[in-house]
């Protein structure tokens, strides 16, 4: 696979990692609006979590694999991401941290920088509140997750918001080709007991440059409310 390719793929990925939505409510049945109702008011309340995601974007037998793990402190506001892309060319690793309006980055020893508006700021669970919140929602039933009762909820993504995702990617914000989602579809597992989210299926589709790019993924949420300390390494810019 060509460098050009890899980093496309992988700044597909990256760029869902990171993207919220926000929208208008939806839904299929009264039983799908109680359970997005009851998951969106127990996210509301969440201060303390952890996160992991894996995802695949794949395009005529070509793919990139991108794994991160993450935790966040809503009320500090503190965070931290370490993101792992997997390509030909080997792993090639990035750790984030938001620390109050500031956000670092560190790869490969070098660190950068920026000041950030908290206002505009999305942690990874507040994006999952406004996809919820946006997305029509239907019931698919209950099962168990790690033995763990939970429910299932397909959420189906409307179009101004992958709209929304393809303007994101365009005039160069993602450095490498404007990407256009086609489908975006959330599965997603949330506690019989708390109504928290324990994990998310993403399947997706986007066109780039005349190809077809699947994308593949799996968030799972975990560690409600456990005190985190969240530090930047001694070795990170003042």
């Amino acid at each position: 696979m060509s460098r050009t390719r890899s980093v496309a793929l992988a700044a597909l990925t990256l760029l869902v990692l990171s993207a919220g939505c926000a929208g208008l409510f939806g839904g299929e049945s009264e039983q799908a609006r109680q359970l997005q109702q009851a998951s969106l008011d127990a996210m509301g309340s969440v201060d303390i979590y952890e996160f992991e995601m894996t995802m695949t974007a794949s395009a005529e037998e070509q793919s990139v694999e991108v794994e991160a793990t993450g935790v966040a402190n809503r009320s500090a506001p503190r965070s931290t991401l370490t993101v792992t892309v997997d390509t030909p060319r080997g792993d090639q690793r990035v750790t984030a941290y938001l620390v109050g309006g500031t956000a670092y980055a560190e790869a490969g020893g070098r660190w950068q920088t920026r000041e950030v508006d908290l206002a505009e700021q999305r942690d990874r669970l507040q994006q999952m509140e406004e996809i919820l919140n946006a997305s029509t929602v239907t019931f698919e039933g209950n099962s168990t997750l790690d033995g763990e009762p939970v429910s299932t909820l397909r959420l189906e993504v409307p179009q101004d918001r992958l709209d929304e995702l393809s303007v994101l990617s365009q005039g160069g914000g993602v450095g490498v080709a404007d990407f256009d989602f086609t489908e975006f579809t959330y599965t997603l597992q949330v506690s019989r007991d708390d109504h928290l989210p324990r994990q998310v299926e993403i399947d997706a589709t986007a066109q780039a440059g005349g190809r077809s790019i699947d994308l593949t993924g799996t968030v799972r949420y975990s560690e409600f409310g456990r005190p985190q300390n969240i530090t930047l390494p001694g070795d990170a810019p003042a």
